[in-house]
């Protein structure tokens, strides 16, 4: 048996596997015709990468021997299961290639400019494009540095074929993961970890939708912390334009901690523009979210 970091696998390191894989989740942009499922969709892809290497890092695959801080767990791997995993993370390579491929060509056929419009993160609102980088930050430290300048981004148009791609990562990760299963309770706890640097009511309403079909493990970790901190409220299709100001969730000033028990309030549906401001929950003590220039 031996070790996952720096094994060699059929002439392959499973660890430049993996980081490969981790890489391309970095290459996707998303089309315009995502519309108002941009937001959902982008943060489901983070979700699947942040479980793809809380995997990783569970497993020991991409550590530094001087940065062994970064391994979750150690699991000594059969021939056989080395071979699985080998097997695995190239079917992961596949459906990216896959899905490129499909985009590629979509994009040579597409006759209006408008139909290969990519989104940009910069033009997230503000609360999901904290939450975005929040997310991927967390995944950036269980991987490896790698350059990325050398791969050219690239884009998925249509929403079913995003649909198709997230659910069979969700699938293969899932099958990774039973490869070892001793090391679940190590991602059970990266989780915790996680959720605990999150645990804003914006951000827990973000990632439960984000989770619920693609990381069971972190929406059970998402669910238990909004019981714990009576975030009941729940946010769906809320958009800020232009100069708009949203507050989520309540706010506690003037050292004011007493509050009403939570209501379970749900805000869907709302837009904003030019300089409107809304406050979407209670506020105990005076606020200058309404006067503030």
């Amino acid at each position: 048996m031996a070790d996952l970091a720096g094994l060699v696998v059929g002439g392959v390191a499973l660890a430049s596997l993996f980081n490969t894989c981790v890489q391309n989740f970095e290459y996707i942009q998303l089309g315009r015709s995502f519309g108002a499922d941009y937001e959902k969709c982008l943060l489901r892809l983070d979700v699947a990468r942040l479980r793809f290497t809380r995997w990783g890092a569970s497993v020991n695959i991409d550590v530094d021997a001087a940065d062994g801080a970064r391994s979750l767990g150690r699991v000594q791997a059969t021939p056989a299961q080395a071979e699985m995993v080998r097997e695995l993370l190239g079917q992961i390579l596949n459906l990216f290639a896959a899905a490129q491929s499909k985009s590629s060509f979509y994009a040579q056929r597409a006759q209006q400019p408008y139909k290969t419009a990519v989104f940009q993160s910069s033009e997230l609102p503000l609360r999901v494009r904290e939450c975005h980088e929040a997310v991927v930050q967390q995944a950036r430290r269980r991987q490896k540095r790698t350059g990325m300048a050398k791969v050219v981004r690239w884009a998925l148009y249509e929403k079913r074929q995003f649909e198709t791609l997230i659910n069979e990562l969700a699938d293969f990760i899932g099958y990774l993961q039973d490869v070892f299963p001793a090391v679940l309770p190590a991602q059970s706890e990266a989780c915790v970890a996680v959720v605990a640097e999150l645990a804003t009511e914006s951000n827990m309403a973000l990632l439960e939708e984000a989770a619920r079909d693609t990381d069971h493990v972190l929406l059970h970790e998402v669910e238990r912390t909004k019981a714990e901190r009576g975030f009941t409220a729940t946010y769906e299709r809320i958009v800020a334009m232009e100069n708009a100001q949203v507050q989520y969730g309540d706010r506690f000033l003037d050292g004011n901690r007493t509050r009403a028990p939570p209501s379970g309030a749900s805000y869907r549906g709302i837009t904003l523009r030019g300089e409107s401001r809304a406050i979407l929950g209670d506020t105990y003590g005076q606020d200058g979210f309404w006067t503030a220039a």
